[in-house]
Parts: structure tokens; C-alpha cells; sequence
């Protein structure tokens, strides 16, 4: 059985959980206004879309570094909240590499008529680098998540 320390730390990895799943859709969201961009080359829709996206980024951080700030001031700190920071860092890394694969895209696409085979092999070359660590970064994530995750199960047994 749980008990008042336990309780407050599953209230808390609640809030994280809930915060972290607004993630992918901002990424959807994020993901729908670059193929707009790409598609009509609307830098006006983009930069407020992004602007918007921005924003709700913000506050699934501040959501979650309040969890993460919350569980460190318990006593004893919860021993995972370490693991909320290294999420967060990870999330950072995260949507820096969406940008700068987006900005490779379109930069690509906006000089590939203008392309030589060099430049073109250096463009597959960048974007395969950045999806690969995009890739990597996501793993981590997961590994993250399912440890956070864990933990909390071993509080509810």
C-alpha cells in the first residue's frame, strides 16, 4: 500500500504523464504547418502556427519542470526526478532536430534545381545525420519514459 509520500509522488508522475502526452500532437501540429509551408510557401502561416506551437511547447515544460521541481522538494526527494531533467534535456535535443530538419527541407527544396551532385549528396548526407540522431533521441526518450514508468509501478504495488 501506498503511503502519503507515495500518494504524492503518483498525484505528481500523473501530471508528468499527462503533460508529456500533449507532445505528439504538437508535433503533429508542428509537422502539419511545415508541409503547409513546403506546400504553399506561406512563411506568414508557418511563423504563426509555429508561433502557437512555440507556446504550447512552453507550457508542457513548465508543466512539467513544476512536477519535476515538486518531486526533488519532497523528503526525501524522489530518487527518479533526475530522470524528469534528462527527459526534458532530450526533448530540447528533440525539436532542435525537427527544426533543423525541416530547415534542411526546405532549404533543399528551395535550391534543388540549383543543385549539383555534390550539393545533393551533401543534403542526403545532413539529412540522414539528423535523422538518425532524431531517431536516437526518441529512443532515449522511451527508455526514459518506461523507467519513469516502472518506478511508478513499483509504488502502486
Amino acid at each position: 500500500m501506498a503511503n502519503a509520500n507515495d500518494k504524492e509522488v503518483l498525484a505528481l508522475l500523473k501530471q508528468l504523464r499527462a503533460a508529456q502526452e500533449r507532445r505528439p500532437q504538437i508535433y503533429k501540429n508542428l509537422d502539419a504547418a511545415f508541409a503547409a509551408l513546403l506546400d504553399s510557401g506561406d512563411l506568414k502561416a508557418y511563423a504563426e502556427a509555429t508561433q502557437q506551437i512555440t507556446k504550447e511547447f512552453g507550457e508542457v515544460s513548465q508543466a512539467i519542470r513544476h512536477v519535476e521541481d515538486s518531486l526533488k522538494n519532497l523528503t526525501p526527494p524522489w530518487p527518479m526526478a533526475g530522470k524528469i531533467r534528462e527527459l526534458q534535456e532530450l526533448e530540447r535535443t528533440k525539436l532542435s532536430l525537427t527544426s533543423e530538419s525541416q530547415i534542411l527541407k526546405k532549404e533543399h527544396q528551395d535550391h534543388s534545381d540549383h543543385y549539383e551532385a555534390f550539393e545533393e549528396a551533401e543534403y542526403e548526407t545532413q539529412l540522414k545525420r539528423v535523422t538518425g540522431q532524431l531517431r536516437e533521441t526518441v529512443e532515449q526518450i522511451n527508455e526514459i519514459l518506461e523507467e519513469i514508468r516502472f518506478a511508478e509501478f513499483e509504488l502502486i504495488e
